[in-house]
């Protein structure tokens, strides 16, 4: 019988395992513990290991992902030279960080299992990843011999739990930070004490977060490396290297610039589109200033500027990364399902005649009020008052759409379904927030949200199967 279901586990596993052969290294994907991992496995090994700490990733309802890109310089480098790199999604998505550096440790016996002790392991993390590898930096009897945090999020907590920083790393641990995130691996480094390797910090002379390219990633990483072998290091560096993706493939026809998706980041929801800087002077879009994306016959108002906090939570932003990539992304929010694209389809820009910055009226400051008291009443599970208190708030501007999105979702609470579903139908296509989002696609958030409060009703799939059935027609 125990033969039997040692068969049975592995059979079961097997069907999670897959390994997918490229030149020169292999990319296996396997689930552990609870979390996926990928892992690349050079032809020949050097006995050097990487495991890769990701940032941030919202949403529980998103798929968990251990995806990194294999293709860039700094990996095939690494590959090149012998090293594996190894990723793990976490168990979970969300804010992560003790069971973070747990799932990271057991993905580290899994590859030492599967293909040998390595005589050097090293860490790289961006954003709330570079606090979990800090952590990790900071653990006594280290089995680690260095950490690259890059865009480092060191003050992020879990709800309900306090982790405090020893400011004494264990290994050499390199901060590489764009030129507007420097105060935390600065306050860092100045409160160094009692660690056995000073923290140094880089940082690249461009704005944004984890803003930084291959080739940047590689200098630094490669010091790290000599940082922990001879014990020397540049401890304040300035780096700043420059990438273009080549000429423009945009087409341009009646005032638009069209061009192909490029990709569709499944993890974080981002879109990366096939355009240059040069496309957006020749429509006059400049840096700063709001624009038109679109796909068919839907559009979308968004901002080109140069990192996720330039605008709002939930609102869209795009800029050019360090490499000279053109993203599409929202501020803690999924872009690629709203717009509903992938590899292969064609995007267009155009000039938006819409102001850059549209000032909220006192009225509409009234609204938001009103509703954040309509939520008050919601935790409270008086849903009758919350959908009373909104009724009142449409009223209040009845060419604002926005305000039926959660008078449906408080019907559906209060058991009304029937009446909250009319309203789903009737206001799909309607855009809202001026002009930057579709009623179903702010409801298809919203409910995002409500499952994480726990105030998802089973109704709900109904309108949101209809929703996203409709995307894919």
């Amino acid at each position: 019988m125990k033969r039997v279901l040692v068969i049975l586990m592995l059979l079961t596993a097997a069907l999670f395992s897959e390994t997918v052969v490229k030149e020169g290294y292999s990319v296996v994907t396997d689930t552990l513990k609870g979390s996926k991992i990928t892992i690349a496995v050079p032809e020949k090994l050097s006995g050097n290991l990487l495991l890769l700490a990701h940032g941030l990733r919202s949403g529980s309802n998103e798929q968990l992902s251990s995806d990194f890109s294999t293709d860039g310089e700094f990996a095939q480098k690494l590959l090149g030279d012998g090293w594996i790199i190894g990723s793990t999604s976490y168990r979970r998505n969300g804010i992560i960080l003790s069971d973070a550096v747990e799932d990271i440790e057991f993905l580290k016996k899994y590859i030492e299992d599967k293909y040998g002790k390595a005589e050097n392991v090293y860490l790289k993390g961006g954003s709330m990843g570079g606090m979990i590898i800090t952590m990790m930096a900071e653990k006594k009897d280290n089995q680690y011999k260095g950490a690259m945090a890059i865009g480092a999020a060191l003050t992020i907590q879990e709800e309900g739990k306090e982790i405090k920083l020893t400011n004494a790393p264990q290994i050499p641990i390199l901060y590489l930070t764009n030129q507007s995130e420097l105060k935390r691996p600065q306050d860092y480094i100045a409160n160094y004490k009692n660690g056995k390797y000073e923290p140094v910090l880089w940082k690249v002379s461009r704005d944004g977060h984890c803003n930084t390219n291959d080739r940047e990633e590689l200098e630094a990483f490669e010091a790290l490396v000599k940082y922990a072998q001879t014990g020397k290091v540049e401890k304040n560096r300035e780096i700043l290297v420059e990438m273009s993706k080549g000429p423009s493939n945009a087409v341009f026809r009646d005032g638009k610039a069209y061009a192909e998706v490029l990709s569709a980041d499944k993890a974080f929801g981002n879109v990366y589109v096939d355009l240059r800087k040069e496309d957006f002077e020749k429509l006059g879009i400049e840096l700063g200033q709001h624009y038109e994306i679109g796909s068919g016959d839907k559009s979308w108002r968004i901002k080109y500027g140069t990192t996720y906090s330039d605008v709002p939570y939930n609102f869209w932003i795009s800029f050019f990364e360090a490499d000279g990539k053109f993203k599409v992304a929202r501020n803690y929010r999924n872009a690629a399902r709203p717009l509903g694209c992938q590899a292969g389809d064609t995007l267009y820009i155009k000039a938006s005649g819409m102001p850059d910055e549209i000032p909220m009226s006192e009225t509409e400051k009234k609204m938001m009020e009103m509703n954040d008291l309509s939520i008050q009443e919601v935790l409270k599970k008086d849903y009758a008052k919350a959908v009373e208190i909104m009724r009142e708030i449409a009223k209040m501007d009845t060419t604002k759409i926005w305000p039926h999105t959660n008078i449906a979702h408080f019907l559906a609470l209060d058991g009304k379904f029937d009446e909250a579903e009319i309203i789903y139908r009737k206001y799909k296509g309607a855009k809202v927030y001026n002009g930057s989002f579709y009623f179903e696609d702010t409801v298809l958030d919203d409910f995002d949200d409500l499952k994480q409060m726990n105030l998802y009703v089973p109704e709900f799939d109904k309108i949101k199967e209809l929703y996203l059935e409709e995307k894919t027609e």
